[in-house]
């Protein structure tokens, strides 16, 4: 399968092979920074919108890629700009026939290896101690990120109007664990292709400026 490394802006560590389960076959998958013509346009979430602000809120894209298919994406970045001192996820969702109960996926794991990608390009990347992975998750995710991703859980903030969301974040002693923990259950990913940093690859023309404050709701459909 070639993979074009053609992206809006963004800090990422590059591709890398996990190893998931298909079908109840051991399989490999790929986590790549994303295509923007290779996006889907039936999900939840409207990932082509989403990449067409990328490059203005300082964000970018990663997907997990099996036998050419897109199983999931997530949507990050890096905070504040001048300092990189945290990782922001804001959206990740896993394709729409795969999500719900282990026994169900097609796919699995999907979330935990985008999560994997996002904890690592902090580890990599940022020079947070207490604070190094953030998001804000609503009601129905909770239990995912409390339980099985094992992130703290930080507070209730109201967003908006008879809408709550929930605060959870990674610190640098729990994304490295998060992350050992998920390479010993799964197994090691392997580099894969041609890693480059962020400033090395094609970028379409979006506005690379970012964002310095963001408080805004992480979304979630794992």
């Amino acid at each position: 399968m070639k993979l074009l490394i053609t992206e809006n802006p963004m800090i990422h560590i590059g591709s890398y092979q996990v190893p998931v389960k298909a079908g109840g076959l051991e399989k490999s998958a790929i986590l790549t920074p994303a295509i923007a013509h290779a996006l889907p346009t039936n999900w939840t979430f409207p990932w082509t919108s989403l990449w067409e602000t990328c490059g203005s809120e300082g964000l970018g894209i990663v997907q997990l890629v099996l036998e050419e298919q897109v199983w999931g994406l997530v949507r990050y970045g890096v905070f504040p700009k001048d300092t990189q001192k945290f990782v922001l996820i804001e959206h990740l969702e896993a394709h729409p026939a795969s999500r719900g109960s282990t026994a169900n996926r097609l796919v699995e794991p999907v979330g935990k290896w985008l999560i994997w990608y996002c904890v690592n390009v902090g580890l990599q990347h940022c020079s947070g101690d207490e604070k190094l992975v953030f998001l804000f998750s609503k009601a129905p995710a909770f239990e995912y990120y409390s339980s099985k991703i094992q992130m703290e859980y930080k507070r209730t903030v109201d967003l908006s109007p008879g809408e709550k969301v929930h605060a959870f974040e990674f610190s640098r002693i729990s994304a490295t664990a998060y992350s050992q923990r998920q390479e010993k259950t799964w197994g090691t990913p392997q580099p894969f292709g041609y890693q480059a940093e962020s400033s090395d690859c094609e970028t379409e023309s979006l506005d690379p400026r970012a964002s310095e404050g963001r408080h805004r709701s992480s979304q979630d459909l794992c």
